[in-house]
């Protein structure tokens, strides 16, 4: 089969559109107890819960100083928390940055915090990134990149990938962005 220029054109011009560094495309994601039964499922496609009992899993990651923290603690400062997924070297994720400041500077006095997750490997780049964005919120990487143990947990297919959660670590929304995300911490922190 011959690959035309034209379909070569169309598919990254979709890529570029979708606005998304990925490591393929997953549209249900679902956290799998021991036992087999589901703990938490969600719809990437539509960015919403598909049942009530969906929570953050817990974990311990680090910060850029080698510090350890826990996901669920860090969550548990606030009303509101965006857990964002993004990576120093992913154009999008950049690109979103500049939103996610001005997201967090308008909100955290209300109750929104921010935890980002780093799909870096190297964690010189992933610091000079946080310096040059103008990042101010908790930032954590086991610097694995795409096979970090967080990626993994919450089948990360693409970045920049944000999951909403609430004080207790609901999962509210997945994979919003720009002002679908900013009216969703509007509309939860009034």
């Amino acid at each position: 089969m011959r690959i035309t220029t034209s379909f070569i054109t169309l598919a990254l011009a979709a890529l570029v559109t979708a606005g998304c560094q990925c490591k393929s495309c997953n549209t249900k994601v679902a956290e799998i107890a021991d036992d087999g039964s589901t703990i938490a499922a969600y719809d990437e496609s539509n960015g919403k819960a598909t049942n009530n009992e969906m929570t953050i899993t817990e974990m311990h990651i680090k910060d850029i100083d080698g510090n350890d923290h826990s996901l669920r603690e860090e969550i548990a400062k606030n009303k509101i928390t965006i857990v964002d997924f993004w990576a120093s070297w992913c154009g999008p994720c950049r690109q979103e940055m500049p939103n996610l400041v001005n997201l967090y500077g308008s909100y955290k006095d209300k109750g929104l915090g921010i935890v980002g997750i780093s799909l870096d490997t190297e964690k010189e780049a992933w610091k000079e990134a946080i310096s040059n964005l103008g990042i101010t919120w908790c930032q954590l990487s086991d610097l694995g990149g795409w096979d970090s143990e967080a990626a993994m947990v919450f089948n990360v297919r693409g970045i920049p990938y944000t999951i909403v959660t609430d004080s207790k670590g609901t999962i509210l929304a997945t994979g919003l962005r720009g002002s679908e995300l900013e009216q969703f911490i509007e509309e939860k922190l009034k």
